[in-house]
């Protein structure tokens, strides 16, 4: 082998190796950074959602409960029902 040969095999060894090996390091810590950020800003956003979802919703939940309480309410489908067969 010649001595060019053996230099340009020396500086490989000696400068390109490490540096792809540090790259690549880098490159895996920082695709686990970037999982670790999305992970914690869905669960953030997912929350976000499901209180405006209970917060929407909740009015609705406690008109049902006030109408399936109302007697009156209660009785007005059937009246209208028999007002509807009297009409035919």
């Amino acid at each position: 082998m010649s001595l060019r040969r053996q230099l340009i095999a020396l500086f490989a060894a000696l400068s390109v190796v490490p540096l792809l090996l540090v790259g690549l390091l880098d490159y895996i810590r920082s695709i686990r950074a970037l999982e670790d950020v999305i992970a914690s800003n869905t669960a953030i956003i997912a929350e976000e959602a499901g209180a405006e979802l209970r917060e929407r919703y909740s009015g609705v939940a406690i008109s049902l409960d006030l109408f399936a309480e109302n007697t009156a309410a209660r009785s007005r489908p059937t009246a209208m029902t028999d007002a509807n067969t009297l009409r035919n």
